[in-house]
């Protein structure tokens, strides 16, 4: 599988050992769509479904490994394993979906592992500790951020969105391979 590179170059390998944010926008054009996501929705296993209906949020944990997964998603997952795996750490993932305009994400907050969130539907507000002096930014279809564990970052939604959030949990903090 051909991988888009997006965690190889100097640059972006001292971001990550240096525990720097970082974005960019994916090298492909973004065309999935609502319908393909509700296919995704639809057959996705009950058991790995995380559902907040005060917050009208849906997350399908594990998404990539679904035959009606976008492929930008599975090589995304792909590129992550072959970067991060090799040192012990697990690769997880999450394809969040939020409904209406009062859909609603986590505050202000920070993780305990490293995040690479992708935008895939609809545009929302984004806040990253480090980028554009910490104040809220355009987030829109195939938009993407790394986030460094302990890194503080807020998600806004403005309309029904989707977003894929990419974890790299456990030990060894990646900072100190890179």
């Amino acid at each position: 599988m051909d991988f888009f590179g997006i965690f190889q170059g100097d640059e972006i390998e001292d971001c990550i050992a240096e525990k720097r944010s970082f974005r960019g926008t994916l090298p492909i054009e973004m065309t999935y769509d609502w319908n393909q996501y509700m296919s995704m929705l639809d057959t996705h296993p009950k058991e790995s479904c995380d559902t907040n209906t005060s917050k009208m949020r849906i997350g399908l944990n594990a998404f990539h490994s679904r035959p009606s997964a976008p492929e930008f998603a599975k090589k995304i997952e792909a590129e992550m394993q072959d970067t991060f795996a090799l040192h012990g750490n697990k690769i997880t993932n999450i394809a969040f979906s939020g409904f209406g305009y009062a859909s609603d994400s986590y505050p202000w907050h920070k993780d305990s592992m490293d995040v690479f969130l992708v935008q895939v539907i609809s545009t929302l507000k984004l806040k990253v500790e480090g980028i554009n002096n910490n104040e809220f930014f355009d987030f829109g279809p195939g938009d993407y951020v790394w986030i460094p564990r302990g890194t503080h970052h807020q998600v806004v939604p403005q309309i029904s969105r989707v977003t894929f959030s990419f974890g790299v949990e456990g030990d060894p903090d990646p900072s100190i391979y890179f």
